[in-house]
């Protein structure tokens, strides 16, 4: 039953009548959110096959209210939680919570056969969110654990049944051929149908729970862009106007687990700035990117993972040298680079100065083929710094060659 208190803790108590035979039955629940629908559940399965001619439900039982308290509830449902459907046509509503030793009924048919016809028999369940979020289904649970699953989450309906997603032996652990599907992002009012399949067993009885996870306050970024070079890769994303204190943009190496293990890359961005440059990355290697809306009080939002892989290093020029210094001018020498397409960049910077922020002295763009160039305009007896890059096109520029040197002082 979905229900809707403005206090926590709110005793509710359903109770089942029979003025016929004088048989009742009552069960209790308790609230656990303010002011938020959620699904509360009574097992009267140790009552047996008995019939009731009513349902009474009372909101904070046994409990004083004070007149302005207003509560709310919805969507009672009747479960035979043991057995769900045997076809999709006729699958069993579920809400989120455990289910307990339901099993498949053997020769029943009504699998999907989406990936293979290898299960002829299934247990169908429907689960409708009330609002937008997501859902973990899983027989992780399971007890015993040996028990051996496979799950199916589909929408559209039966006549279509476009799949979500699906496992077989997703879980750890000490039931490692059960079934675990996490973090289906679900919208609220939209049916999701869920297939469990004989694949490997069927009437033996398993455990599974259905979780659901609103959506924070805290809007997720939108249009997450990857623009990946071999050592560094820069992100974009679409504003959050809730993202009052920023972003938190964090790289993992590709089949990482965020909650875990410790990003390659992390950076807190303010609010206001877009773009991030994740720097340190190997070349040619997978990673996993995230983008995290700050939304001060409110929390911080759901992230995607963005998945993309840095392009082949581009080669640094070797052998950077300085043949030849006058009074006012440097030359240099270095190898060629056969993936530098577009050539080289030459800049020379006073000595010390930071090449990130600072105004290079001289500097200049050497063709493809040519590995000699000259700096001219220089002070002398001077010390300086000389940067040379390649520039791979595509795979981007390499690493910069740092030469330093000093100019000569004039001879007599």
């Amino acid at each position: 039953m979905s229900v809707w208190s403005p206090i926590p803790n709110t005793p509710i108590l359903l109770k089942l009548e029979n003025a016929t035979t004088g048989v009742n039955a009552e069960r209790a629940a308790t609230t656990t959110t303010t002011s938020a629908w959620e699904t509360v559940s009574f097992d009267f399965s140790t009552e047996g096959a008995l019939t009731f001619e009513s349902v009474t439900v009372f909101m904070n039982f046994n409990v004083t209210d004070p007149a302005t308290q207003v509560y709310y509830w919805d969507n009672l449902n009747q479960l035979n939680l043991n057995v769900g459907g045997t076809t999709c046509a006729n699958a069993l509503e579920v809400t989120p919570g455990v289910y307990n030793d339901v099993f498949i009924v053997s020769d029943s048919g009504g699998s999907a056969n989406v990936t293979d016809a290898l299960g002829l028999d299934a247990l169908w369940y429907s689960y409708t969110p009330i609002e937008s979020g997501t859902i973990n289904i899983n027989s992780c649970i399971s007890d015993p654990s040996p028990v051996d699953t496979r799950l199916f989450v589909y929408t559209d309906g039966c006549d279509i049944l476009t799949l979500v997603d699906n496992d077989d032996d997703g879980c750890d652990t000490p039931n490692v051929f059960g079934s675990v599907i996490e973090e289906i992002n679900v919208i609220g009012g939209q049916e999701y149908l869920i297939e469990w399949d004989d694949r490997w067993q069927d009437t033996t009885p398993f455990d599974w729970e259905l979780i659901f996870t609103p959506l924070p306050a805290c809007p997720e970024p939108l249009d997450v862009a990857i623009a990946p070079n071999a050592f560094d890769a820069v992100i974009t994303w679409s504003a959050v106007v809730e993202a009052t204190t920023g972003y938190i943009v964090n790289v993992f190496v590709a089949g990482d687990d965020p909650t875990i293990d410790t990003p390659v890359y992390t950076e807190n961005v303010p609010t206001g700035t877009l773009t991030a440059t994740a720097t340190g990355l190997t070349p040619e290697t997978s990673y996993q990117a995230y983008v995290i809306a700050d939304c001060d009080t409110e929390g911080i939002s759901l992230a995607d993972p963005n998945f993309f892989t840095t392009l082949v290093a581009c080669p640094a020029p070797s052998n950077f040298t300085v043949t030849t210094t006058v009074d006012t001018e440097a030359t240099f020498t270095w190898d060629v680079v056969a993936e530098a397409v577009n050539g080289y960049t030459l800049s020379v910077f006073d000595a010390g100065a930071d090449p990130t922020v600072d105004t290079a002295v001289y500097t200049e763009t050497v063709a493809a083929g040519i590995v000699t160039a000259t700096a001219t305009g220089l002070a002398i007896d001077s010390g300086y710094d000389a940067y040379l890059v390649s520039d791979c096109d595509t795979n981007g520029f390499s690493q910069e060659n740092l030469l330093s040197f000093t100019t000569p002082f004039p001879s007599t």
